[in-house]
């Protein structure tokens, strides 16, 4: 972890592109691995648990709103990665795990909402995207299966709101589209088991069709647009 939070975002993805780029070379360098489709398995991956107290057991820490963010980034960096990447896994309960439990309750971190946010409204085609001047911003695209929507994710880990101006190539918007965030001015909210939930998934429908996307500080922000 880093106390700078917009380093502290990007540990994950920085990881990810790392052995993804280490694997291609490989199947290029080694004779062995030449016309073999052989595949990256991340078969477990989070933020590490050995510099905070072990909560809920063994390897069960507690994951805080700055974990979202780089988590949100980290399956940024696998979608980008998505030719050579071929699965990806994450514990699900208690040690490490994106939900945390008691004997009489059970809370879903901020890190877990990542994972429910981006597997019921992000888009499985990956689309291409080309950035200008998007930095410290974390853009990714993918249109939805049945091709009737763009679905574009963003990490913002900084204080301040951006605005980004959607430029589609092939494609034109055609309805006004729904919006999903998960934002917390505070990068150490938590949720905790049997109290109610400081980080929540907060859906809100787009009044108008725009090219224009707003940002909020501090924010994982996932954008479904009708398009054609």
């Amino acid at each position: 972890s880093s106390n700078d939070l917009v380093e502290h975002s990007q540990m994950i993805a920085r990881s990810v592109r790392i052995n993804a780029e280490n694997l291609r070379n490989h199947r290029e360098q080694l004779e062995s691995l030449k016309g073999k489709d052989i595949r990256l398995v991340l078969d477990e991956w989070n933020y590490s648990w050995e510099d905070r107290p072990q909560i809920y057991g063994e390897a069960g820490p507690r994951y805080f709103f700055r974990d979202a963010l780089g988590v949100a980034a980290g399956l940024h960096e696998m979608f980008r990665q998505s030719d050579i990447i071929f699965m990806a896994n994450t514990h699900p309960i208690n040690v490490h795990g994106q939900v945390k439990t008691t004997e009489t309750d059970a809370a879903i971190e901020a890190t877990g909402l990542v994972w429910e946010l981006y597997r019921h409204h992000f888009g499985s085609l990956p689309v291409a995207v080309s950035s200008t001047n998007a930095d410290p911003l974390d853009v990714v695209a993918a249109w939805t299966e049945d091709h009737i929507a763009l679905t574009v994710a963003i990490v913002n880990p900084t204080s301040s709101g951006y605005t980004i101006q959607l430029d589609l190539k092939n494609a034109q918007l055609t309805g006004a589209g729904r919006l999903w965030v998960i934002a917390h001015s505070d990068p150490r909210a938590y949720n905790e088991p049997g109290q109610p939930p400081r980080v929540t998934i907060e859906e809100r429908p787009l009044s108008a069709i725009s090219s224009e996307l707003s940002v909020p500080p501090l924010s994982i922000s996932l954008y479904e647009l009708p398009a054609r």
